[in-house]
C-alpha cells in the first residue's frame, strides 16, 4: 500500500514536457508572457521546447527551431516555403510519437498550429489552443474542426465565445495580455523633451508590421506618406524597427529625408510604446499594431497590401466588414482604413492631413478608442493563460 501511494505521489510530481508553438513575432511576444507567468505561478512543474524566436528562448523556452524570422503572410507567400514546414511537421510527428511531449500549447499561428493540433489528436496528445484562428472573419468551419483536437481555446476577444460554444469547443475568454504590456513609460511631456520637441511640434508613428514581407510593403508607402506631409510643415516621425528587420532596410529610405523631416529609429519596445502615446498621430498596419496603438490612445489610420494573387484569394474566402481591431470590436469605423489598392503614400497623406487639422476629430477618436479597448479585459490575461492551460495538462 506505502508503495502504491509512493507511485501516484511520484505521477503527481512528474515535470510536464510542454511543446510551445509560436510563428511570429507578436505571438512571441504574448509566448513570452505566457512562459514568464507559468514560471512564476507553477515553479518546477513543467518543462518547455518547440518552436520561436529569441524572445520566447529568453523567457525559458528550449528552442528547436526558430521559425520567427522565416513567418510568411499571404498564399502565395506560404506555397513558397511548404517544403520547409512540411520537413517542420514531419520532425514534430516524429517527436510525438516518442513520446517527448505531454501536452501542448499553440499560440496563435494558425498556418502551421492548425497542422501540428491535427497531429496532436491522433496521438491523443492534449492541445490549449491561445488566439483564436480568424475563424469570425472565414472558415468558420475550422470552429469544429479544433472542437475535435483541442482541450480548450483561451481567447483575446470576447466575441469569440459564442463562435466555440456553438461549435462544442471547450473555450474561455482570457483577455488580451497586451492590457500588461502596452504601457507608456513616461509622459507625453517628458518623452517629446527628450526628442528635442515641444508640445506643438507634430509627431507621427510610423508602425509597419514585424515581419519582413509586411515590412517591404508597407513602409515605403508611410515613408512616402510623411514626406509628402514635411514638405507641408515641420513633421517629426519615430519609426518602429522590428526585431527581425535590419536597421539597414529603414536607414536607407531615411537617406532621402526632406529638410522638414526628422525621424527616430526605435527598436526598444517600452520607448516606442512611449513615444507612440506621445504621437498626435500614428500610421499602422492592420494587425497587432492597432491593438498597442488603441490601448496607448493614439489617433490612427489603418492600412494593409498583400500580393495580388493572396489578395485576390482573400477577397473570394474573407467575410468582414473591417480589418483593423478597434473597427472589429466596435462594429463601427472607429479609424479609417486603406486595403491594398488604396493604400497609397498619396492616400496615406491626404487621410494623415485631414486628421492632424482637426483637433475635434483626433478628439473624437481618443475616446472611442478608450471606449474599445475597454471591451479586451481587465489585468493579468498571461496568468490567466497559464492557470487555464495548466489545469489541461495536469489532469490529462
Amino acid at each position: 500500500m506505502m508503495e502504491r501511494e509512493k507511485g501516484r505521489e511520484g505521477e503527481r510530481e512528474k515535470v510536464k514536457r510542454i511543446f510551445v508553438s509560436s510563428g511570429e513575432l507578436s505571438s512571441e511576444m504574448h509566448a513570452e508572457m505566457v512562459l514568464r507567468a507559468f514560471a512564476e505561478k507553477y515553479p518546477g512543474q513543467f518543462t518547455f521546447f518547440g518552436l520561436g524566436g529569441e524572445v520566447s528562448r529568453a523567457a525559458g523556452l528550449d528552442l528547436i527551431e526558430n521559425i520567427v524570422d522565416r513567418a510568411v503572410i499571404g498564399f502565395s507567400e506560404a506555397v513558397k516555403n511548404l517544403g520547409y514546414f512540411r520537413k517542420l511537421l514531419g520532425r514534430i510527428d516524429a517527436m510525438m510519437a516518442r513520446g517527448e511531449m505531454d501536452g501542448l500549447l499553440l499560440i496563435d499561428y494558425p498556418g502551421l498550429n492548425l497542422h501540428i493540433a491535427r497531429l496532436a489528436a491522433k496521438h491523443n496528445l492534449p492541445v490549449v489552443f491561445f488566439i483564436s484562428p480568424q475563424v469570425w472573419a472565414w472558415r468558420k468551419g475550422r470552429a469544429k474542426t479544433l472542437a475535435r483536437r483541442i482541450k480548450k481555446m483561451l481567447v483575446l476577444f470576447p466575441f469569440e465565445t459564442a463562435i466555440y460554444e456553438s461549435a462544442g469547443c471547450p473555450v474561455e475568454f482570457v483577455g488580451h495580455p497586451f492590457v500588461d504590456r502596452v504601457v507608456p513609460a513616461e509622459s507625453r511631456g517628458a518623452a517629446r523633451k527628450r526628442l528635442g520637441l515641444g508640445e506643438t511640434d507634430t509627431l507621427i508613428s510610423l508602425m509597419p508590421g514585424s515581419r519582413r514581407q509586411e515590412v517591404s510593403r508597407h513602409f515605403p508607402v508611410m515613408w512616402e506618406a510623411a514626406s509628402l506631409l514635411a514638405r507641408e510643415r515641420p513633421l517629426a516621425v519615430m519609426i518602429a524597427q522590428a526585431r527581425t528587420i535590419p536597421s539597414g532596410f529603414y536607414r536607407y529610405w531615411m537617406q532621402s529625408a526632406p529638410p522638414n523631416l526628422k525621424a527616430f529609429l526605435l527598436a526598444d519596445e517600452r520607448q516606442r510604446h512611449t513615444l507612440v502615446a506621445a504621437s498626435d498621430l500614428a500610421l499602422v498596419t492592420t494587425g497587432t499594431t492597432t491593438v498597442e496603438t488603441m490601448l496607448l490612445g493614439t489617433p490612427m489610420i489603418a492600412g494593409y497590401r498583400l500580393s495580388r494573387l493572396s489578395y485576390l484569394i482573400a477577397r473570394l474566402l474573407v467575410n468582414v466588414k473591417y480589418c483593423a481591431m478597434p473597427n472589429i470590436l466596435a462594429d463601427a469605423p472607429v479609424v479609417p482604413e486603406l486595403i491594398q489598392d488604396r493604400f497609397t503614400p498619396r492616400a496615406l497623406a491626404d487621410e494623415a492631413r485631414r486628421l492632424l487639422s482637426d483637433q475635434s476629430r483626433r478628439s473624437a477618436m481618443r475616446a472611442l478608442l478608450a471606449d474599445t479597448a475597454a471591451k479586451l479585459g481587465p489585468k493579468g490575461a498571461a496568468g490567466r493563460v497559464a492557470a487555464a492551460a495548466a489545469g489541461v495538462f495536469l489532469h490529462a
